[in-house]
């Protein structure tokens, strides 16, 4: 995920550009990250390259990039710095998560790095251990945090060590940093040094946990998965489900007309059947005339003369094929667009029955126009939104079904899978064909940029 501020520029300074390189457990936090820096700016304070900004725990450096915008850089390891805020977003995160579990307000007077932790060799190994924050205002140096070894053994003698390298060495007490003063964490070590763990907390000496709770990041418990069953592919770009026959219910039939895409074998329909395949092994009867879903598209169900059941998609107006080839290029484009955003965790389907909102300022004659998408917990309405992208206002908005509106507009197809609340400010003075749009994307209002050298950077014209 790559995105950047929008407003900073109105006081004559640079914009922010933050990256997110893997998924994180809360986007929120990247944003949060973001406002702190434009809050900033726009407070009257100037942020040049090479100065360190403190977030959290966390020391990172102000980089200038390529593209005139400024970015932070990440200690992802003892001196080793890489251009993103994952370790930064994660650890906010669980910080947030100890203190609400615990009903207590985070304390902004985060340790940083280079601070000082007092502390016993033995502290590092030790089978039982507190982490204590201290009270008042710490030492210029000092963290305001001790790390105890609460082993019964001859300690050895104390010395210090940077709460970074603690930190490295012991992740898993990062979530504890945002803890106030006059705090004491006493717990065992995980199994695994980034794992949770059962931890007993005190505040002002009293026992808050009530013997103890556990934090951070467990894994669910195991449970039992229904066994998947392999697609048949015979014929000519046919691909069928393998289960039906197996407990008397009727296989169904997806085929694929276009020759690359049926060359791309099962995995590619895949997409189509796997649900389908699931459902018959739970024991669902499919029916000729029944609609079955796949990503935003709506697929019939039709008798076949080899007893199955085909599968046919909506191709113009209200004709119908059996086929499945356009259901499969809009998913995978639809994938591509929200992938190469950093959203795929949250991809968001409609269906091409629900309703979009269109202003009457709207029509051919439009270069630029605004899709944006709100969350309307409507099941009838997808959330979509459709205006000119001039300062007016826009008129009367009237509904229409997302089927009727990629008809006429067929270039937002590639964008309706994103998530609310999102805008796609899309330029179509060079065309309305998709190789032929610019496009700028802006979610939570701010500007959401993709991945370089992604089909998502080329769609929106970011790269030549």
């Amino acid at each position: 995920m790559r995105l950047r501020t929008t407003t900073a520029a109105d006081s004559g300074h640079a914009e922010f550009t933050v990256i997110v390189r893997e998924p994180v457990p809360d986007t929120a936090m990247v944003r949060a990250i973001l406002d702190l820096l434009r809050d900033t700016v726009l407070g009257g304070q100037w942020i040049e390259p090479r100065q360190v900004v403190r977030i959290g725990g966390r020391l990172l450096r102000v980089i200038a990039r390529d593209d005139g915008t400024l970015g932070l850089e990440e200690e992802i390891t003892p001196e080793v710095w890489s251009e993103q805020v994952d370790e930064t977003v994660t650890d906010l995160h669980y910080q947030q998560t100890v203190c609400a579990r615990l009903e207590l307000e985070m304390s902004d007077g985060g340790a940083a790095g280079p601070d000082l932790v007092p502390l016993r060799p033995c502290a590092r190994t030790a089978g039982k251990l507190g982490f204590r924050r201290n009270v008042g205002t710490p030492e210029p140096g000092m963290s305001g945090w001790f790390l105890i070894c609460l082993d019964e053994h001859d300690h050895e003698p104390a010395g210090f060590s940077t709460l970074g390298q603690v930190l490295a060495e012991l992740p898993y007490l990062r979530q504890f940093l945002a803890l106030p003063p006059d705090t004491t964490v006493i717990m065992e070590p995980p199994v695994t040094l980034a794992g949770s763990v059962l931890a007993t907390v005190s505040r002002h000496g009293a026992d808050i946990t009530h013997g103890g709770i556990w934090f951070g990041p467990r894994r669910a418990p195991l449970s039992m998965t229904r066994a998947r069953y392999g697609l048949g592919s015979f014929g000519d770009g046919l691909t069928r489900t393998m289960i039906g026959e197996q407990l008397g219910l009727p296989d169904v039939v997806a085929r694929v007309a276009l020759t690359s895409a049926a060359e791309s074998g099962a995995w590619w329909v895949a997409w189509v059947l796997d649900d389908i395949q699931d459902a018959i092994a739970d024991g669902t009867r499919f029916t000729a005339g029944q609609t079955v879903r796949s990503g935003w598209r709506t697929l019939r169900l039709v008798e076949r003369p080899d007893g199955r059941l085909g599968l046919e998609e909506r191709v113009t107006g209200d004709r119908w094929v059996e086929q499945v080839d356009r259901t499969l290029r809009e998913s995978w484009t639809q994938r591509q667009v929200v992938g190469g955003l950093g959203l795929e965790a949250s991809i968001d389907f409609p269906a091409d029955t629900q309703l979009a909102a269109v202003a009457d300022c709207v029509d051919e004659t439009v270069s630029a126009l605004t899709l944006s998408r709100d969350s309307l917990g409507d099941s009838m309405h997808s959330g979509w939104t459709v205006t000119c992208a001039r300062s007016h206002a826009h008129g009367v908005r009237r509904t229409r079904t997302l089927w009727e509106l990629a008809e006429s507009l067929p270039f937002v197809t590639a964008f309706l899978a994103l998530p609310a609340p999102i805008s796609v400010r899309i330029d179509t003075s060079r065309g309305t064909d998709t190789t032929a749009i610019r496009a700028q994307v802006l979610w939570w209002d701010r500007e959401l940029l993709p991945e370089p050298g992604s089909y998502t950077a080329e769609l929106l014209g970011t790269e030549a």
